[in-house]
């Protein structure tokens, strides 16, 4: 057996997987709900002093600016956040959590959550921009954008010199294929080890079918539409961490875009917040 077919195997047959913590048990139950009680919600990230705490940061962070400080996971989510917002944020955090990529150099966790925090926003964005034959949920898009990147968490806890090696060739040679050098080195690119840790983990099924159709397994399953708004996001995103412009998309660009004047407004309003999501990012590193 190939090296690469072996690391594949040993990603699809892992064996001391990080178990969901408590409170990612419960936060998974409430994430399909839609008559989740704010009480509820707050008692179950109450358990978790440093979940609130990362929360508490978030919301009285700059980004918000506030005019008093936020002091109760209620008030976070009243006041600032959103039941729904939180729902996402809170399961994400607590997920990433499950995971030590210390010995991952080469991966950094600011750089993790600064692209998830900014798919997210566009992939909302775009969601809330869409006029498409299908309605898409933006709470949806929201999740999955946070949630795309997850395999990485797993490859840099599983093959963490290996893929601290692809990290630093793809940061070295940007023009080359992350996913490409990925299944090269290691078998699995990071989104298909994300699709199958999602599934594991037991994630909603429309939030697996998403990151499926995001890393092109959608044979057999249909697509849901919030897909192409999070894969354009993803394509936006990785446009402006190279300082350019989404204009540079060209003719090229992927399904999922608004019309180009709308499209020029999200690059304004998305350089005006590039910052911010930087430093709601700095403070979800542990």
């Amino acid at each position: 057996m190939s090296a690469q077919l072996m690391a594949k195997e040993r990603v699809l047959r892992v064996k001391h997987l990080p178990p969901l913590s408590a409170t990612a048990s419960q936060l998974l139950e409430l994430l399909p709900r839609e008559d989740v009680e704010l009480k509820e919600l707050a008692e179950v990230i109450g358990q978790d002093p440093g979940l609130t705490g990362r929360l508490l940061g978030l919301a009285n962070s700059a980004y918000f600016a506030l005019p008093s400080p936020v002091l109760t996971v209620e008030a976070a989510i009243i006041r600032v956040l959103g039941l729904k917002m939180v729902k996402s944020l809170a399961f994400s955090i607590v997920l990433a959590g499950a995971f030590d990529t210390h010995q991952c150099p080469a991966f950094l966790l600011d750089r993790y959550w600064y692209k998830s925090l900014a798919t997210a926003f566009l992939a909302r964005r775009l969601s809330e921009l869409d006029s498409g034959d299908e309605v898409t949920d933006p709470d949806r898009a929201y999740l999955c954008g946070l949630l795309l990147d997850l395999g990485q968490l797993l490859l840099a806890y599983e093959f963490p010199h290996v893929y601290s090696q692809v990290l630093s060739e793809v940061e070295r040679r940007p023009e080359l294929d992350s996913a490409q050098l990925e299944r090269q080195s290691l078998g699995i690119t990071a989104q298909d080890a994300g699709v199958w840790l999602a599934d594991r983990w037991h994630l909603p099924a429309e939030v697996v079918a998403v990151l499926a159709g995001c890393s092109g397994v959608k044979e057999g399953m249909r697509v849901p539409a919030e897909t192409p708004l999070v894969m354009a996001a993803e394509a936006l995103v990785l446009i402006s961490m190279r300082g350019e412009s989404f204009a540079k998309l060209g003719d090229g660009r992927p399904s999922g875009l608004p019309a180009t004047e709308q499209l020029q407004r999200m690059d304004e309003e998305f350089v005006q917040q590039q910052d911010a999501i930087q430093a709601l990012a700095g403070l979800l590193v542990s």
